[in-house]
Parts: structure tokens; sequence; C-alpha cells
């Protein structure tokens, strides 16, 4: 095909399996060669395409045969792609090879790949570098979740959900071996440190905004609200004796701090 005098080489081209009449259809902008290397791949055993590799093994040379559907430009490439692959469904696992739907939509996959992409990857630990790499593609990118309400019924499942979820740690007490290490490991570490003026300068940068931090001041009708809450709260001796416990400890700290 010559257009405006230039020789066409690029476009949509087809292969095919007699043997279960399932075919491939792509793109390339020199269909000669990229025929070629689907011929010198597939008899080197080497094809990128397993389920193409596949036939070709079972059904042998003489069962393959190629075919240019269409002639176009660069620009036309990916829309005609797309139609070729439609038009033969050939990105359905039982009429073709493709794995995807072909052109610009060539990165949505079919049903069948997503499934046994799900499967494989299921369980499976990713490594610090895919980690990396994933948090690096996050940055800068707003939560999923961000500025979305839960419905009252999302509120209420989440609700039942959690009603009868007990902590991991609930009723286990620790060792007195183990409370000696995690007394240990703490001793100096915050009693009596003094902060440089540098992670003073991060802390109060990081607290801007918050809504938690110390100094928040409540409305009057937060008040009231706790103040009813806790009115008529009867706590049990436990809770008395932690408390106090908890108090006596504060105090200590701060005797020591001085």
């Amino acid at each position: 095909m010559v257009l405006g005098g230039v020789v066409m080489k690029e476009g949509i081209y087809r292969v095919v399996c007699t043997a279960n009449n399932k075919c491939y259809v792509g793109q390339s902008k020199n269909i000669n060669n990229r025929i070629s290397r689907h011929k010198t791949e597939l008899k080197a055993n080497r094809h990128t395409n397993k389920g193409m590799q596949s036939d070709y093994n079972n059904f042998g040379i003489d069962s393959f045969y190629y075919e240019v559907l269409e002639l176009c430009l660069a620009e036309e490439r990916n829309e005609k792609e797309a139609y070729w692959t439609g038009f033969y469904k050939s990105n359905i696992k039982s009429n073709g090879y493709n794995l995807t739907s072909g052109g610009k939509g060539g990165f949505k996959h079919n049903e069948s790949t997503k499934q046994k992409m799900s499967k494989a990857s299921k369980g499976k630990p990713k490594s610090l570098e895919a980690r990396r790499k994933m948090s690096e593609a996050r940055k800068g990118k707003p939560a999923h979740n961000k500025g979305k309400k839960h419905t009252e019924e999302a509120k209420r499942k989440m609700s039942e959900a959690k009603r009868d979820y007990v902590p991991w740690i609930k009723g286990r007490n620790h060792t007195e071996e183990s409370k000696k290490k995690m007394s240990e490991s703490k001793k100096g570490l915050l009693v009596g440190r003094k902060a440089n003026e540098e992670t003073k300068k991060k802390i109060s940068e990081s607290l801007k905004g918050n809504q938690n931090c110390k100094g928040r001041k409540l409305s009057e009708e937060h008040k009231s609200k706790l103040a009813d809450c806790n009115r008529n709260r009867v706590w049990t001796e436990e809770s008395k004796r932690k408390m106090i416990e908890t108090r006596k400890r504060n105090k200590e700290l701060k005797e020591r701090a001085k």
C-alpha cells in the first residue's frame, strides 16, 4: 500500500492456528519483521505467549498461518487493533491468544487472566524493593477513601462485625521476666531527655492542624456530654486500683526527672 508516496509497512496482523481456529491479533510499525519474530520465537520454543507456544508445540508449524488484516497510520493502530481483537473475540480464551482487549485498552486484562493473576499473588510476600516501589507510586496521591463518608448501613455492618471481636492480647499477662526486660529497655529513654531545637521544630510542625493534640479547646456542648457520661459512671475496684497505680507511677517519673 502506498500513501503519499510512502510505502506502508505498519498496521494490524493476525496469527491463526487452523487446528482449533484460535487466533492472535497484533499491531506493528513493521508487520513483516514482527511476523518473522513470531515465527522465530515459536520455532525456538521461547514465545512469550504460553497458549500460542503450547498449541504450536502440539499441532506443529503447518497448523499456523499469518495474514495482514489492515495497513494504517501509527495514530490509528491502537483503535484498529482494538477493533479487530473485538471482531475475532481473540481476547476470550476459547477463541484466541490475546490476553488483553488490544489498543489503548491493552492494559485491561480479561477476567480469566485477572483470576490467574489474583490467584498467583495471594499469600506471596512482597520484597522490600517491591514495597519501596509501591510506596513511591502512591506518593502525592490522595487516599482512596479521602472525603468519603460511610453510609449508615455500612456503619451498622462494621459495628456488627466488631461486636464479637476479642483482641488477641485480652486476658494475657506479661511474665515478670518480660516486664523486667521492657523496663530495662525504656530506662533513660524518655525521662529527663531533652529534645534539641531541630527536633522541637519538627514536632511542632507535625502537630500543626492536629485537632487531637494537647491544647485543643472543647466546646461547651462537648464538655456537657463528657460530664453527663462520667456523672453516673461506676468504676470497678480493678479500675480504681489501676488508676491509683498509674498516678503513683507518673508521680515517681516526675520525681526522677527533677
